[in-house]
């Protein structure tokens, strides 16, 4: 009988807990749907990310970097035989690297963008708006290597990094292929 109980409050406690967690799980992500995001954030993302039904800048992962040559309209700084280049600034000393980096058969298999910022507050802010952006386009990330990771497609994945720590300020956006 006493063993009856203890079985039978362990799983009322089993389950109580487990019925908080997913009230803080959701409460988490309810109030991402709240995050207010000011209109120059906004205006920002969208020149980094582009518009359109593709996954970045007009282009996906898996086209052909001569799709990029043709189309991007960005200041390009850099070709090499793995990647190629573009620039733009966001303000006087705020500027965004979209980096297309491609395989020996020229088929796109990685977009960086590296977003050097002049404040935290900035970086906290795009860092928001993107983390919003593709929770809605992409559902829920997942945690991997210790960030959060939304998977496109099968084959795709996007993450976010705060490279804060290191000597330049800003962030760093991976699309990624998996091979």
């Amino acid at each position: 009988m006493i063993r009856n109980l203890l079985t039978s409050l362990v799983l009322l406690l089993a389950i109580a807990c487990s019925s908080e967690s997913s009230n803080e799980t959701d409460e988490v992500l309810g109030s991402q749907d709240n995050v207010n995001i000011p209109a120059s954030v906004e205006d920002i993302i969208n020149e980094m990310l582009g518009s359109g039904d593709k996954t970045i800048r007009g282009f996906d992962l898996g086209d052909s970097i001569s799709t990029v040559k043709t189309y991007e309209n960005l200041e390009q700084f850099e070709e090499t035989q793995e990647l190629l280049g573009y620039t733009f600034e966001i303000s006087e000393f705020e500027i965004v690297d979209v980096l297309y980096l491609h395989d020996a058969s020229d088929v796109i298999n990685e977009v960086q963008l590296d977003i050097y910022l002049d404040s935290d507050s900035t970086s906290n802010e795009i860092i928001d708006a993107l983390s919003l952006h593709f929770t809605q386009k992409y559902g829920k990330p997942v945690l991997e290597k210790n960030q959060n990771t939304w998977s496109i497609n099968a084959l795709d994945k996007v993450t976010i990094e705060d490279i804060t720590s290191t000597l330049d300020r800003g962030l760093q956006v991976r699309f990624k292929r998996s091979l």
